[in-house]
């Protein structure tokens, strides 16, 4: 028996990936909203698109890009955030 992720953001670092991708898939399958990072732009806003999640391309191992990524999650459409980190 799986738990609803309904009313929880998720968000996938490396979504752009084969792994993070098919982690996004389960995860908005479970009724989960999404906010997908990865470097490759073209990668992470494709799935993005497919999946109807937010996203943001950035290189997570940069200084400060922490921050930067809560903020671009925060500032979306999420309202509050129950944040579930997923790293692959």
């Amino acid at each position: 028996m799986h738990e609803s992720l309904n009313d929880k953001i998720v968000l996938v670092t490396g979504a752009a990936g084969a792994i993070g991708a098919a982690t996004a898939r389960a995860f908005r399958q479970l009724g989960a909203e999404l906010f997908l990072i990865d470097r490759d732009e073209a990668g992470v806003r494709t799935l993005a698109g497919d999946i109807g999640a937010g996203w943001l391309a950035a290189d997570v191992t940069a200084a400060g890009a922490g921050d930067v990524i809560v903020d671009a999650c925060v500032m979306g459409d999420h309202n509050s955030l129950a944040l579930q980190q997923v790293c692959v």
